[in-house]
């Protein structure tokens, strides 16, 4: 445990002063002969930026890792069942990597919507963003599938302890599924400045929701309350999602 947890912190380190120390020589770069300059990249226009898209990534991050810590502690503290909690880190694990495609092909894409968006190229935007989730879902609802059929030999995988907890894992792929669907949708609330509405109409009703049922469940139903917590919040995740993308469509719609 200790040399994973040193591994981890190394490797994520070495990351980050990788990335930071390219971005910096590529900000430095960016005009012949320029120095960069810590007060040019605060001021007005600067702050505008950052205060529409970084500052509520952070914060959504903020408010997200916190649920995602909670959860298991609950289970934890309601059941004492380790092997419930282990069972919960597996299909979290997987559902993650079934999600993962939809994440990169959404974060492929977006860039050439924005372009499309500038360029007041709305009906390419538009394609772009229906491709993105079209195949993404596709993808996603593929690899859910085939992991729910399967999932007695996917958890006896990690040992023959897991494979009771099949059945959570193919409640969780409706969730992979739901979350995928919502990473497509979320395209258009991005390109439109919407990301301060989607925390108010996403990730707190879904946040609150899903730790509402672990606290009331777990100590009743276990494993299985905290996957229906999942699923729950990824659905309740889409339906605001879905309210704010089709607002930014009828918006693009009208500009």
């Amino acid at each position: 445990m200790n040399g994973a947890i040193i591994g981890f912190v190394a490797g994520s380190t070495l990351r980050s002063l990788i990335m930071g120390g390219l971005a910096l020589l590529e900000l430095g770069r960016k005009e012949t002969g320029g120095v960069l300059s810590w007060r040019s990249m605060l001021n007005r226009p600067i702050r505008h930026e950052l205060f529409k898209f970084q500052v509520p990534a952070g914060l959504a991050a903020f408010l997200t890792v916190p649920t995602l810590w909670l959860i298991p502690t609950i289970l934890t503290r309601n059941t004492q069942n380790f092997s419930e909690v282990a069972s919960y880190s597996v299909i979290l694990m997987i559902k993650s990597l079934i999600v993962l495609p939809a994440s990169v092909i959404a974060l492929a894409l977006q860039l050439s919507a924005e372009k499309a968006l500038g360029a007041a190229q709305v009906n390419m935007a538009l394609r772009v963003f229906r491709t993105a989730s079209v195949v993404s879902l596709a993808i996603v609802a593929a690899s859910a599938l085939l992991f729910a059929v399967f999932a007695k030999e996917v958890m006896a995988i990690f040992g023959r302890d897991f494979i009771s907890a099949s059945g959570e894992l193919q409640l969780m792929m409706l969730g992979a599924v739901a979350e995928a669907a919502a990473v497509g949708l979320y395209m258009r609330v991005q390109a439109t400045n919407r990301m301060w509405a989607s925390i108010f109409a996403t990730l707190l009703p879904r946040d609150l929701v899903m730790l509402a049922i672990a606290l009331m469940f777990t100590s009743s139903y276990g494993l299985q309350a905290v996957i229906i917590a999942h699923v729950v919040g990824a659905v309740v995740n889409l339906a605001g999602i879905y309210w704010l993308s089709y607002r930014a469509i009828r918006s693009l719609k009208m500009s």
